[in-house]
């Protein structure tokens, strides 16, 4: 997670201060403020969208292993099938 947390702070941080410089309406102490309120700001929703996503292929894992225990073929997901 530490890995995850800082790849979302310097992706968040080089897109806005690419984003500040491309504007060139702004003063380098508050490009660095924003890039850096940025930074933790991706850090930190990265961190948490990683964990849902591996919350969700943990259970969708122990579900396979139930049905496949039971021999039942797994269900299908419920807002996904037509």
């Amino acid at each position: 997670m530490k890995k995850t947390m800082a790849f979302g702070g310097l992706a968040g941080f080089s897109l806005s201060m690419g984003c500040g410089l491309l504007s060139e309406g702004s003063t380098w102490s508050g490009l660095l403020l924003r890039s850096t309120i940025s930074a933790l700001l991706c850090g930190l929703l990265l961190k948490w969208w990683v964990g849902v996503a591996a919350r969700c292929l943990t259970q969708a894992q122990q579900e396979r292993q139930a049905a496949a225990a039971a021999n039942k073929p797994p269900q299908p997901l419920s807002g996904l099938t037509r």
